[in-house]
């Protein structure tokens, strides 16, 4: 989108954002089962933790984290010329920053937003579960959770981002409005596709080709950030984003990643929850989903700044968080691989409830190899360029 944006503008003139959006959530409940999340019920201290942890704890301290951090280093300004090359600090999208005068280090106000947005978002709806499955934790606990937290959270996100959220002094988001648009294209759409799959030819159907629909909502999920970029460079609006800022978005959404990671693994310590549900907790509640807040950028006003912009963090955080989490499952498979060893084989109990996966930490990084190529960033004589290679439907 940044380098060829003629397509993504083309599609820019139709209403491509809702038909994604809508077809994403179609496939999501299509593929939506919920035979297992029965047994998951068992674990009540986990599921009442995990619903508050993923809507309201970690989304409040995260936003009050970034705002925090915005407030202190957001002001902190370096010398733009000669390091954006381009710009003239007319263009339309440069909206917070003249790219010929000093620069926040922090970007333009536009990656604030798009990181409070962000993390007041539920929780992945498919990467979490996998990462939890292949780390022997309880599949039925993370699918329970992942669809709970969801379908709440499309109530929860409008009032937390009008409560918490800080945006332009002039601008006020209406929650009522963007609550309505997320139920009238998530909601519904995800009970829609639920309903067609008690339709056991569906169902049917659905199973034997999980992987063309796990592919379909791939590309229907990459068109969402192609638009906005695209949108975006023919802007000119990246002339006003350094390299540095980019390194500090990397910088900060690690830091906040880890404070989840964290304040998750101590909850779990203290509720002294058994290791398979320990393990859905530290994973799962520490992520926020990358479709939903894509999808609720689109129905931001054009006075809250350029979306393209905005969506630059959103998939920097998701990027990092996806890497770390992956590399915990694969050190805690390790751990488990050797004192499973130590105690001459271990007790089979310890291995989830039925979703657990193959115990090689190599498998736990699939899903990095998979999003690896997610992001391309080039840094040219200080000019930033974004290329959206690929995309894996994990949010």
């Amino acid at each position: 989108g940044g380098s060829w944006p003629t397509p993504g503008l083309a599609l820019s003139k139709i209403p491509s954002n809702y038909i994604c959006v809508i077809g994403i959530f179609i496939i999501s409940g299509l593929k939506l089962k919920t035979d297992d999340v029965k047994t998951a019920l068992k674990s009540w201290k986990a599921i009442i933790y995990g619903i508050i942890s993923i809507l309201f704890v970690t989304s409040a301290i995260a936003l009050e984290l970034v705002k925090t951090l915005d407030d202190h280093f957001g002001s902190l300004q370096m010398d733009s010329s000669g390091v954006n090359g381009t710009g003239n600090g007319t263009d339309m999208g440069c909206s917070s920053v003249n790219s010929t005068e000093a620069a926040p280090v922090l970007g333009p106000r536009e990656f604030s937003t798009g990181l409070q947005v962000f993390y007041a978002m539920p929780c992945t709806v498919s990467s979490g579960v996998v990462l939890v499955s292949q780390m022997n934790g309880n599949y039925a606990l993370s699918l329970l959770l992942t669809v709970i937290a969801n379908l709440v959270g499309i109530g929860t996100v409008p009032g937390l981002l009008n409560w918490l959220g800080k945006f332009s002094a002039s601008v006020q988001l209406d929650a009522a409005k963007l609550l309505l648009k997320l139920i009238y294209t998530l909601l519904v759409p995800l009970l829609f596709g639920k309903a067609l799959r008690f339709i056991p030819k569906v169902a049917e159907l659905v199973d034997k080709h999980r992987t063309v629909l796990k592919v379909t909502s791939n590309v229907l999920l990459t068109i969402l950030p192609w638009i906005k970029i695209s949108v975006t460079s023919d802007r000119g609006s990246f002339d006003c984003v350094m390299a540095v800022s980019v390194l500090a978005i990397f910088g900060i959404t690690f830091a906040l990643h880890a404070v989840l990671l964290v304040l998750n693994t101590v909850a779990a310590l203290v509720l002294r929850l058994e290791v398979p549900a320990a393990k859905v907790i530290v994973v799962l509640c520490s992520q926020k989903t990358l479709a939903v807040a894509l999808s609720v950028l689109t129905f931001f006003p054009a006075s809250l700044g350029d979306q393209g912009l905005m969506s630059v963090p959103c998939i920097i955080a998701h990027l990092v968080q996806i890497i770390v989490d992956a590399i915990i499952v694969s050190a805690w498979l390790s751990y488990d691989k050797r004192q499973e060893l130590k105690n001459g084989g271990g007790d089979a109990a310890d291995r989830g409830d039925g979703g657990g996966g193959d115990d090689s930490p190599d498998d736990a990084m699939q899903l990095v190899r998979q999003q690896s190529e997610l992001m391309d960033i080039e840094v040219d004589g200080g000019d930033f360029k974004l290329k959206l290679v690929q995309f894996e439907s994990s949010t």
